[in-house]
C-alpha cells in the first residue's frame, strides 16, 4: 500500500524520480509481483476490460516509439513512453490479484496525491502567486526557493481525480464518514479550481457530472425494485 501510494504522488522534485516519470516506487512493482507469484504459485491471472485498454496502450505506445525511430520527418520519442505503459500493466495487475481490499488500494491511491496536493501548497507558501492583476491564489509555481516546481495542469489534473473519491464516498457513504468526506471534497474542488488549469476544470465538472448521475442512476434502480 506503500509503494501504491508512492505511485500516486505528481510533483516536481527530481530525486524522486529516476528517468523520465519513473519514480522510485515504481521499481518495485516487478518485485512486488514476483512476491505475489512466490507467495501464490497456483493463482490464475485473470483479465478484464480495463487490463485489455492498457495492453492496447501499451502497444500504441510501442508502434509510435518504433514509428519515429523509422521516419525521418518526426523527432525519436523516448521509449519510456513504453516502459511507462508496461509498469501501469504490472500495477494494475497487483491491484486486481494482490490480496488486499479494494478500499484500502483506493485510499493508499488517494494518500498519495493528497500528499502531492499538500507539498504544492507548501511551495505555492514559499513563493506565492496570483491570477493576472488579482489577490487569488494561482497553484503555478516555476520559481520556488525549495527547488520544486509545480504545474498547474499536472497538480490540477492530480486534485481532480483525487476528489473523485471523496466525492464519491459522501454520495455512498463508504470509504471515510460524510462529514470527512464533504470537507475533503470541498477542499479538493477549490483547490482544483485555484490552479486555473481549463483541462483540471473540465475534469472535475465531468467527473461530478458522472457521479451524480450514476448516484441517480442507483437510486432510481432501487425505486423501481422496492
Amino acid at each position: 500500500l506503500t509503494c501504491v501510494a508512492g505511485m500516486s504522488t505528481s510533483f516536481g522534485i527530481t530525486w524522486f524520480y529516476l528517468t523520465g516519470s519513473l519514480s522510485v516506487f515504481d521499481i518495485f512493482a516487478p518485485f512486488l509481483l514476483l512476491i505475489l507469484c512466490i507467495q501464490a504459485p497456483h493463482i490464475k491471472f485473470k483479465a478484464d476490460g480495463t487490463l485489455l485498454i492498457l495492453l492496447g496502450l501499451m502497444l500504441a505506445a510501442g508502434a509510435s516509439t518504433v514509428g519515429s525511430h523509422l521516419s525521418s520527418q518526426t523527432p525519436a520519442a523516448s521509449p519510456l513512453y513504453f516502459v511507462r505503459s508496461l509498469f501501469f500493466i504490472l500495477i494494475y495487475l497487483l491491484i486486481l490479484h494482490w490480496p488486499v481490499a479494494r478500499a484500502h488500494i483506493v485510499m493508499a491511491v488517494f494518500a498519495g496525491m493528497l500528499v502531492s496536493i499538500l507539498i504544492a501548497i507548501y511551495v505555492w507558501i514559499t513563493a506565492p502567486r496570483f491570477f493576472a492583476f488579482t489577490s487569488i491564489p494561482m497553484i503555478h509555481v516555476l520559481d520556488s526557493p525549495s527547488g520544486i516546481r509545480i504545474n498547474r495542469n499536472q497538480i490540477g489534473f492530480c486534485s481532480s481525480l483525487a476528489f473523485l473519491i471523496p466525492a464519491y464516498s459522501f454520495l455512498y457513504e463508504d470509504l471515510m464518514s460524510r462529514k470527512k468526506s464533504l470537507v475533503l471534497s470541498a477542499f479538493l474542488a477549490v483547490f482544483t479550481i485555484l490552479t486555473f488549469s481549463k483541462g483540471a476544470w473540465l475534469l472535475l465538472s465531468i467527473g461530478t457530472l458522472g457521479l451524480v448521475l450514476l448516484r441517480y442512476s442507483a437510486a432510481k434502480s432501487t425505486l423501481l425494485i422496492a
